[in-house]
């Protein structure tokens, strides 16, 4: 049965979608029809079950991330088979350990509205890319609607994806994500230069806006969703957090970089892994090593501009290098195949900004 899908924000909210309000649902029975049967809604008979009471509720707890199929069907196949019905709660985070060709699409108004994000950034007649053709469907980016969307931009730009910060404790352990001051001086010792068009998806930051001014005084052409999309583009989102996190998901994933800020986080892993699978090797991410940044900028009092932009860039590297994913690790978390290989790139942005990188 096609799931509800549940966001937590804050310390209690909770926000429960359909799966039809993210993902086109006919489309997506349809390509899984040979595989498995898919319905909509339970049978009348089912409906009426406490599921739970009658012991056909399983958790991720029950069942261990690294569980082969025989260890499914020896949990799961006896409760179906006695009740009919099992219910998997908690089973999300699973999606990322088996690299599964795409067979999700974004429904209409999703597609389109990131499609015309796109655009706003891009230049109009920007190329396409497998990663657009992916993700957008029917609404590939084309010739401008009106004279917005014609308006002056850069055809390429990169993607930072925030976090809130915490203690300087776990920050020096490298267990926090980037502050913004951090992630703008990383972006400098890269050479990523003033110019370069920046999108912004983030949660809250602490401090808010005056949190962010030291990044912006260095990187000023920085947009999000709500400075590209008018209030009126914007509305049919405001109510659903899963579709206003699916045009961030979007705008990240088909960026000519993106830069991460924190591994743990769900959105970053989850672009970072398609943009590996899908990119063809043209669609950079850039990795921190946090523990190893927190180290180098501990030394701002004794180290010189270039000697910081030589450990900074070694960092990246280090953190682009082949590795065998472990057992049980997240694709999207650790993407790289053990058998792929990584070729030198330099990657010349807008306004003169070069990066020296491996490129899955």
């Amino acid at each position: 049965m096609l799931a509800y899908i549940i966001f937590k924000g804050g310390s209690e909210a909770v926000v429960q979608c359909q799966f039809g309000d993210i993902y086109q649902e006919e489309y997506f029975m349809n390509i899984m029809k040979d595989e498995v049967n898919i319905v909509k809604e339970l049978p009348s008979h089912l409906k009426s079950l406490d599921i739970e009471a009658i012991g056909s509720l399983i958790t991720d707890a029950d069942i261990v991330k690294e569980a082969t199929l025989i260890d499914y069907l020896t949990k799961t196949l006896p409760l179906l088979l006695q009740n009919g019905v099992v219910h998997f709660l908690g089973f999300g985070n699973r999606l990322g350990f088996d690299p599964l060709p795409s067979k999700l699409q974004f429904v209409p108004k999703i597609q389109e509205a990131g499609s015309l994000l796109i655009r706003r950034i891009r230049k109009y007649d920007a190329a396409q890319t497998t990663l657009d053709r992916q993700l957008f469907g029917e609404f590939l980016t084309g010739s401008p609607s009106n004279k917005h969307d014609s308006a002056r931009g850069s055809s390429k730009y990169l993607a930072l994806h925030l976090r809130p910060i915490s203690s300087s404790v776990l920050r020096n352990l490298g267990r926090c994500p980037l502050t913004p001051e951090e992630a703008a001086l990383m972006l400098a010792g890269l050479g990523v230069k003033r110019g370069t068009y920046i999108y912004l998806t983030s949660s809250h930051i602490y401090g808010g806006k005056f949190r962010m001014h030291s990044f912006t005084n260095l990187y000023p052409n920085l947009v999000t969703k709500e400075t590209l999309l008018t209030p009126s583009e914007l509305a049919p989102f405001r109510n659903f957090s899963s579709q206003l996190a699916a045009l961030d998901f979007i705008a990240c994933a088909t960026a000519d970089v993106f830069a991460m800020t924190d591994s743990g986080s769900q959105l970053s892993s989850l672009v970072s892994g398609f943009r590996t699978y899908y990119g063809g090797g043209h669609a950079p991410t850039l990795r921190p090593n946090k523990k190893r940044l927190a180290a180098i900028l501990s030394e701002n009092g004794t180290l010189g501009w270039n000697s910081f932009e030589d450990r900074v860039r070694k960092m990246i590297k280090n953190c682009q290098s082949v590795r065998i994913r472990g057992f049980g690790r997240s694709i999207y978390r650790q993407p790289r195949h053990h058998n792929q290989g990584f070729a030198p790139h330099l990657m010349i942005m807008p306004s003169g900004m070069q990066m020296a990188m491996l490129i899955a």
